[in-house]
């Protein structure tokens, strides 16, 4: 019986499209007949509008010129690939969302090639075994700052502001 039941909630997750609606509805997942049809696409023939006018709209607009026999594909989202898998039962072939996980100290010895004291990365309020996430497109923007720690020899606290803009100018 549960079984079941997880083979027809992966159906319904499998077709559902996320929409955001502006509040107070905010993110809904629905089940839309024709538009659930529509594969993923990086550079979809296709894009979609949702409204919550007159109790809720979606509307499909082409994004280029379509002849007969084009596919309609649509973006299914900015998901890391596990969202994918799970969701929709596929991982794109290329993702920017895409993501490792790696300890810092195995980033910093890459890096720099020596392994990177335990001591001195206590000193600057790092954690060498604290894991990291590589995304495909760039690294995140906490990675970048525990870098920045690392190679400026400058505590962790000192810069946790690197990349935050400032309240008032």
């Amino acid at each position: 019986e549960q079984s079941a039941y997880l083979d027809a909630l992966a159906l319904v997750w499998s077709r559902a499209l996320s929409v955001r609606l502006p509040r107070p509805i905010g993110t809904r997942y629905l089940l839309v007949p024709y538009l659930d049809l529509a594969n993923h696409d990086e550079k979809p023939s296709a894009i979609y509008a949702a409204s919550a006018v007159n109790g809720g709209v979606i509307r499909l607009h082409a994004a280029r010129k379509l002849s007969a026999g084009d596919a309609v594909t649509i973006r299914y989202g900015d998901w890391p690939s596990a969202h994918y898998a799970t969701h929709y039962g596929f991982v794109p072939r290329t993702n920017a969302m895409h993501a490792v996980e790696l300890k810092l100290s195995t980033i910093l010895e890459s890096a720099t090639g020596e392994t990177p004291s335990e001591e001195r990365l206590k000193e600057l309020g790092l954690d060498g075994d604290e894991p990291q996430k590589l995304y495909a497109s760039a690294p995140s923007d906490e990675l970048l700052v525990r870098l920045r720690a690392a190679f400026t020899d400058t505590p962790y606290s000192e810069c946790c502001g690197y990349l935050q803009p400032p309240l008032f100018k």
